[in-house]
């Protein structure tokens, strides 16, 4: 599963089974509704750019920290070739070529157009809509997580502000990242045991497929635009919420998950669902806590460092906010930072889920309903609000994450930035409605006041 070198400019690996949990969905998706590929990542950062340049010339010093984070961060431009990963070192007319096709300038004022439109792309592509101040990180899931995205801004706006001038490609796929099982020494062959332990967990999550989840037309009509609702409290809300939650002796993010849960389960849909239906989603985890230096920063963020593990909550629609969020906090806790049987588990049970999908039977199955939750924690630990050098200044006022959605698959992301909490719920308009998104967003808010703050 190593980066092989096999000719002076190219470089080749197989295709992680992380990557593939991504690529699957991409490719269907992708084939159906011509390039326009579902999970693909869009992030967004409002800026002052104070760069030290002419105005004319911010667009290329933009381009320059972009071609910068590439030559440090190669797999930034690694390809898909069939069952493989490549890169191949550039020579100077297939870096422009690369520049030409990844960099963006656009004079539109709606930064948010070309992942409201779900436009292809093929590989992470940059955007500066200089009108009115912002710049847009899309890329495949298949290439990077939340996580890693926050730490690519992290890395970019470093090269925005300390420029290297000296950029020479060639020996650049030294840097090339492993996958997550060799950082962490785990074999290839699993062993019996974890093989079993991640079937059972598939198991547990497949008996209860399709959870509750809200109304929705999925799979009867078929996808327009991907919308993003955003839910942002303010400071004085967020700190109420934060102090409520340190008394009463769980995180943040247990909280949000557990106010989203019991959202899903009053707006259920009524038809598919009764009080002894239960909540399931999968819980991608960060693991890059956990990794060795420097995989565990900003320095390797175009990477899938990451694992999940089934979260079922048994009749939510009758419990309280108390019984699930003790549910929901344990599960954080303890699914892999108490149980390394899971984590040597963590890769088979991504291969028994590609096989299921693949199975035919998949297909025809009721698909989980639930939208994906994805918490992003404090940005600050990891993306600064200002950004200096001795002629260079770059202020980050806001910033937005969220997944493109073309098959049906909700999402619902949350993170502080600038002390306010911010959740954002991508979904797409020919499924949901925008004014149910709305009752939803302002329902979890509610459910934080009344059972966090109050």
């Amino acid at each position: 599963m190593s980066w092989t070198q096999v000719s002076e400019r190219r470089y080749e690996r197989p295709i992680s089974k992380y990557e593939m949990f991504f690529l699957l969905p991409e490719d269907v998706s992708g084939a159906l509704f011509n390039g326009r590929r579902t999970y693909t990542i869009f992030s967004r950062l409002k800026v002052d750019l104070d760069l030290g340049v002419p105005p004319l010339e911010i667009e290329n010093a933009l381009r320059h920290a972009w071609k910068q984070v590439r030559y440090e961060q190669p797999s930034l431009a690694m390809i898909r070739e069939e069952s493989k990963k490549v890169y191949e070192v550039p020579d100077k007319a297939a870096l422009q070529a690369w520049l030409d096709r990844t960099f963006i300038v656009s004079d539109d004022t709606d930064s948010e157009l070309p992942a409201r439109e779900a436009r292809p792309i093929e590989q992470a592509t940059f955007y500066y809509f200089p009108k009115v101040s912002e710049i847009v990180f899309r890329a495949p899931h298949s290439v990077i997580d939340g996580m890693g995205t926050i730490l690519f801004w992290d890395t970019y706006l470093t090269a925005l502000t300390i420029p290297n001038p000296n950029i020479a490609f060639g020996e650049e796929g030294i840097r090339l990242f492993p996958i997550i099982d060799e950082i962490l020494g785990i074999p290839e062959t699993p062993s019996p045991e974890s093989v079993e332990r991640a079937a059972q967990g598939l198991n547990d999550f497949a008996k209860v497929v399709p959870g509750i989840g809200p109304i929705s037309r999925t799979n009867k009509v078929p996808p327009t635009l991907t919308q993003k609702r955003e839910l942002v409290l303010s400071e004085e809300i967020t700190k109420a919420i934060i102090q409520g939650c340190k008394r009463n002796g769980y995180t943040v993010t247990a909280a949000v998950h557990t106010a989203i849960i019991l959202t899903m389960a009053k707006y259920a849909d009524p038809t598919q669902t009764t009080k002894d239906s239960k909540y399931v989603t999968i819980t991608a985890q960060n693991f890059r806590p956990k990794l060795p230096a420097p995989y565990n920063s900003s320095k390797c963020a175009i990477s899938l460092y990451l694992y999940g593990w089934p979260l079922i909550v048994d009749e939510p629609v009758t419990s309280t906010f108390q019984e699930i969020v003790q549910i929901v906090s344990k599960h954080y806790k303890t699914v892999f930072n108490e149980n390394p049987a899971n984590v040597i588990a963590g890769g088979p049970f991504f291969d028994a889920i590609l096989a299921l999908v693949q199975d035919p039977a998949f297909s025809a199955a009721p698909h989980p309903r639930d939208p994906l939750v994805n918490g992003l924690g404090v940005l600050e630990n990891h993306l600064h609000q200002e950004y200096d050098s001795a002629d260079r200044h770059v202020a980050v006022n806001d910033f937005k994450f969220s997944c493109d959605g073309t098959m049906g698959y909700s999402g619902i992301h949350f993170y502080t930035f600038h002390d306010k909490l911010r959740v954002v719920y991508g979904f797409n308009e020919a499924f949901e409605d925008e004014s149910d998104i709305q009752i939803h967003l302002e329902n979890i808010q509610k459910v934080l006041l009344e059972e966090v703050v109050a």
